[in-house]
């Protein structure tokens, strides 16, 4: 008795031979179907080499034609022409190739759910952990209301553009200005290395120059002094002295008022700061 085994084997020899006999193939194909549980892959194969077909289309052209081929389809179901004539290859294809029947068949489907519209739904679903949500209504409480945090941030402009317009503020920024490393001369006289200088002149300020130098300190480089000198240059003006003037760096805040002669200076500040500094000068109004 033939096991299903030996007549695959048995199919293919007379399959590959060196010179195929075609009734033979088909014959040893019909005993392999005959004891195979789905034979309709092989009764396929056995319908291609049984008919004298042209099959003009190996199976990438003929797959890269099916959705041409399945929207023709739609179009006939639905009483328009269509070019039958045109697709007549891939039907002859279709019917002696399994492979691209399967991919048809596949293709179909997803064209059929893409019209529905339908969408997969999950029959579970995660679970979240909410447990962040918890005292969210005690915390809102807390919050203090819009309209208030507005008047806040109103105010705070104001008072900054108070202290702003009250005088002149000179701001340093990321890098220092090229200077010579011997000193220059100041208002003060001191002769330390010099390391930037700003300098408002009365062009922008009606009747006063201010003059903003830093030096090394001499005991440590990592740190400096900021010295502020005030000059009247307007007959209106008559003193320099206990004007405030603030220096900030990072937290910090220093106030500090001029001498008679209009000078301040800022000891021990971090040279690193620099590029975060700012100094503030109030001069008084007319």
């Amino acid at each position: 008795m033939s096991t299903p085994k030996s007549l695959l084997l048995n199919w293919l020899s007379e399959l590959f031979a060196e010179q195929p006999n075609t009734a033979r193939v088909v014959e040893s194909a019909r005993q392999l179907v005959g004891v195979l549980p789905d034979p309709a892959v092989i009764r396929q194969w056995l319908a291609a080499l049984d008919q004298p077909v042209d099959d003009q289309l190996d199976c990438d052209t003929c797959q890269a034609l099916l959705p041409e081929f399945l929207y023709e389809q739609q179009q006939a179901a639905q009483g328009a022409p269509v070019q039958d004539e045109h697709y007549a290859a891939v039907r002859t294809h279709l019917a002696l190739c399994p492979y691209c029947t399967a991919a048809y068949v596949q293709m179909a489907e997803w064209v059929a759910a893409s019209q529905a519209d339908t969408i997969p739904r999950a029959t579970t679903y995660p679970t979240f952990d909410l447990s962040f949500l918890e005292g969210a209504e005690e915390a809102n409480a807390e919050v203090t209301p819009f309209n208030v945090r507005v008047q806040q941030a109103i105010q705070a402009g104001r008072d900054w553009f108070t202290d702003t317009i009250d005088g002149v503020t000179l701001v340093f920024g990321p890098s220092l200005q090229a200077q010579p490393a011997s000193g220059w001369a100041v208002k003060s006289g001191a002769t330390e290395q010099l390391l930037t200088q700003i300098v408002v002149g009365e062009d922008a300020l009606d009747g006063w120059e201010v003059e903003c130098s830093v030096f090394v300190d001499a005991a440590d480089d990592r740190l400096c002094q900021i010295e502020i000198s005030l000059y009247r240059l307007h007959p209106a003006v008559t003193t320099a002295a206990d004007i405030p003037v603030t220096l900030r760096y990072g937290a910090t805040v220093i106030v500090m008022r001029t001498d008679e002669d209009g000078i301040v200076t800022f000891a021990a500040v971090p040279v690193d700061q620099l590029a975060e500094a700012s100094v503030q000068v109030a001069l008084p109004s007319e």
